[in-house]
């Protein structure tokens, strides 16, 4: 007969080797258990006394006694009775055991008070202990049960007054947030991917039950939020999306001799909604918004409703339209001049964006889609370069690695704004360069290109933008894809398969989103970017080949595994070369054999 305490492990075995499939951190907690229980030498007969071992809690405890009971009904086995009072452990030695040290139970209506209870209300409506919410569903969830914002600095209790800072106004610096860093300490809470994911650990759940019943929340009475309907159910066709703006540009066949000269600020030409609409932003190239219906992809997403939100552009504080003796004039002033609804903020990647914000005093239905979103970045993204900018960029290799990030960010529409800035000087020294670069941004990178004459004229040409993109989503909802089935590596890929599948559809992220996906910091820099980069310092090596090279070996290990499959040296110099050029269309693309030759050859080498 199986010892009990036998089955209990394999249990465990079996849920840490899941938790470690799925990347989350519970797996650490559930080996911790195995591993007490394994060393525990009292005896254990009902599943409940496990609580006895160090490392398992009432929660691991309660997931299994459920376990063992179902498998005691396939095996024909009887349930040992549980016993009636916890029989106090043996001591192998007189030595005391060391006293708990008290659960940190945080205070009502205290911001780590309310992120509990939101990862708890999660838990509830998925069925599963381990589920998972991105940062700004988190704090929408959160907020209804906190004092304190979670955005915005305030003096209510977001977090310990020890842990406030001070400035000479009287004013706090940290949000209720910040609550978050000491729930991961304590292990309550799980950190984990690229946007951020949050969870509760087994111990979290446990005292994430007991707030949660404080604000009259239990595992008997869940509260189901609206879910995304599935494809073959009649709700899907009841809410399929309706014929949603797409802008595009024309077949590169059809596209005749761009003039990158021109400096004025087109008109836009309303069409009636029978037939398409352009919006003619450079002479000879315009952009065309088609509507076509499409079914929606089967991926998790939120819907927000068709006029239920305000667009408002979101401007990088740091590009500056003038400096004068009183100091900067920035765009988003001047534009705010102009009666355009503008922000502020730093942005990390691209200047100029737009945001959708749920209207104030929306009706109760409204406001429920709205209940777990803030803002909503639209498909439409404005880089703004000086001219002088672009020259220096040229030199010093960051237009083409701007360009890359642009390409893998995965977002629909892409505008290169350009600005004259002493023209004539850098014509004169860079003539060929600017024509050439501007020339390959539209052709190959399949960019929008738009210059002005100065900073009046961005000015007029943003309000023109913003006209266009509050069109574009007019009368039109929102699709936002859920935090948690977002990561960094594959969000562009994921993109451009649901783009391609189903052309008349948008899906939007958070701002927060947005803004963890396109970060440029090392450490959430994806292995894909830095492998592009790598490539990129080999001398011969264009952006194009890069990105030729990067489908088909995204990192250097499948390069080095097909290096190593070659039945030579020569067969592994002259492998790119052979593999690359009689299969890419565009000559640029091609890799000859000195080129090969020379990556073989760096990636060989210790040093380079």
């Amino acid at each position: 007969m199986t010892s009990p305490v036998a089955v209990w492990l394999s249990f465990l075995e079996a849920w840490a080797d899941e938790a470690r499939q799925r990347g989350t951190k519970a797996a650490s907690a559930y080996l911790k258990a195995h591993q007490s229980l394994a060393a525990c030498q009292d005896t254990l007969v009902h599943p409940s006394e496990t609580v006895r071992v160090r490392g398992i809690g009432a929660s691991i405890a309660e997931r299994i006694e459920r376990a063992y009971a179902q498998w005691c009904a396939e095996h024909g086995q009887d349930m040992p009775p549980k016993p009636g009072s916890m029989i106090a452990p043996s001591r192998s030695h007189a030595t005391a055991r060391p006293r708990k040290t008290k659960a940190y139970i945080p205070e009502p209506r205290s911001g780590a008070h309310g992120l509990l209870v939101a990862l708890y209300t999660r838990v509830l409506e998925d069925g599963d202990d381990e589920a998972q919410l991105g940062k700004s569903e988190l704090i929408a969830r959160a907020q209804p049960y906190c004092d304190s914002d979670y955005t915005m600095p305030g003096r209510s209790g977001a977090a310990p007054s020890s842990l406030v800072r001070h400035s000479q106004s009287n004013k706090t610096f940290i949000t209720a947030w910040n609550s978050i860093k000491t729930l991961i300490h304590k292990g309550y809470v799980f950190r984990r991917g690229n946007p951020a994911l949050f969870s509760l650990s087994p111990q979290g759940l446990e005292v994430a039950e007991l707030v949660a019943l404080a604000e009259g929340i239990t595992r008997q009475a869940p509260e189901p939020q609206p879910r995304a309907p599935s494809p073959t159910s009649p709700a899907a066709h009841e809410h399929a999306p309706p014929s949603v703006p797409r802008l595009y540009l024309p077949p590169r066949s059809q596209v005749p001799v761009i003039d990158l000269d021109s400096d004025d600020v087109d008109d836009i030409q309303i069409c009636t909604p029978t037939k398409p609409l352009t919006i003619s932003l450079m002479d000879s190239s315009p952009i065309v918004i088609s509507s076509s219906p499409a079914p929606v992809p089967h991926v998790p997403y939120h819907i927000l409703p068709a006029s239920s939100y305000t667009i408002h552009m979101i401007v990088d504080h740091r590009e500056v339209r003038a400096k004068t003796v009183d100091g900067r004039i920035t765009f988003h002033d001047a534009l705010r001049e102009r009666g355009v609804p503008c922000e502020g903020r730093v942005l990390e990647l691209g200047d100029i964006l737009w945001i959708a914000r749920a209207k104030p005093r929306l009706p109760s239905e409204q406001q429920q889609a709205w209940a777990h979103m803030q803002e909503v970045v639209l498909d439409v993204v404005v880089e703004r370069k000086r001219l002088d900018d672009l020259t220096s960029s040229l030199m010093d290799g960051r237009w083409h690695d701007q360009k890359q990030r642009l390409q893998q960010a995965g977002i629909g529409q892409v505008l290169y704004l350009v600005e004259d800035m002493h023209v004539s000087e850098l014509v004169q020294r860079y003539g060929a360069q600017i024509q050439t670069a501007l020339s390959s941004t539209q052709v190959i990178d399949g960019f929008f290109v738009h210059r002005t004459a100065h900073g009046q004229g961005t000015v007029d040409f943003l309000v023109t933008m913003h006209d266009t993109v509050q069109h574009m989503y007019k009368d039109k909802p929102l699709y936002v894809l859920r935090e948690e089935h977002i990561q960094r590596d594959t969000y562009a890929q994921m993109q451009r398969m649901m783009r391609a599948e189903h052309p008349g559809t948008r899906f939007h992220t958070s701002f927060h989103t947005y803004q963890e996906l396109h970060t440029k910091t090392s450490a959430s820099g994806s292995l894909l970017d830095m492998w592009s980069r790598m490539l990129l310092c080999i001398r011969g090596v264009s952006p194009e080949k890069a990105q030729e090279m990067t489908r088909r070996w995204p990192t250097p290990a499948h390069l080095l595994h097909a290096y190593a499959q070659c039945a030579s040296v020569l067969d592994a110099q002259q492998l790119l070369s052979t593999t690359i050029d009689p299969t890419t269309r565009l000559p640029r693309r091609r890799i000859g054999q000195a080129l090969s030759k020379r990556v073989w050859h760096t990636l060989q080498s210790l040093t380079y």
